[in-house]
């Protein structure tokens, strides 16, 4: 799979948790039995080497991506109404399926993720990806010196902004001033001098 490039809204999601490293096989198997699974992913880059599929790290002149699962023992299942997974607790690899409890205590039917939350997990992922030549969405209207606020409504100078859309800015806190990090530029606000 492409890691979810489709995802229609009015799916609903089930949560599987699985033993460790074990994500690879699981989406096989739900593959196999007619599931579409989703493991959210994103590209690594590692400089300088690489590694053999024995595991072995081998030095290397160029770069290499390596896909990495961004919420590494979680897959997403896309599940229609009325469908309770019934098979897929008993794949090899699933530790889990999240599911509501019925009156007696027994495993029943799954518990819904809300689609917003796999939206945003995809999100995330996007942001860990390193592919090179992929642009990142960066702040174009803020320059260093402008005055800005803090998604928590503290106001400061900004100082800088990098390629992967991180800010460095001084916030002025009980009347000192302290210099503060935003992974996400676009949460920062500009204030009018």
């Amino acid at each position: 799979m492409d890691g979810g490039s489709i995802l229609i809204e009015s799916t609903m999601w089930g949560a599987i948790w699985t033993w460790p490293k074990c994500e690879v096989r699981v989406e096989r198997a739900l593959e196999a039995i007619g599931y579409e699974p989703l493991v959210i992913r994103y590209n690594k880059l590692i400089r300088g080497h690489k590694h053999k599929l024995n595991g072995q790290r081998v030095r290397s002149r160029q770069d290499n991506l390596e896909p990495r699962i961004a919420i590494p023992g979680y897959i997403f299942l896309p599940l229609i109404s009325g469908d309770n997974a019934d098979g897929v607790d008993d794949i090899d690899g699933v530790k889990r399926v999240f599911r509501h409890r019925d009156a007696y205590g027994y495993p029943a039917r799954p518990i819904i993720v809300r689609a917003r939350f796999v939206e945003q997990c995809k999100e995330a992922a996007h942001l860990l990806d390193e592919t090179p030549g992929e642009n990142k969405p960066i702040r174009t209207d803020l320059k260093p010196g402008d005055r800005v606020r803090s998604p928590a409504g503290v106001v400061g100078y900004l100082l800088s902004l990098d390629d992967k859309g991180r800010a460095k800015y001084m916030a002025e806190v009980l009347g000192r001033q302290v210099p503060t990090e935003i992974e996400d530029a676009r949460q920062l606000e500009r204030v009018e001098a």
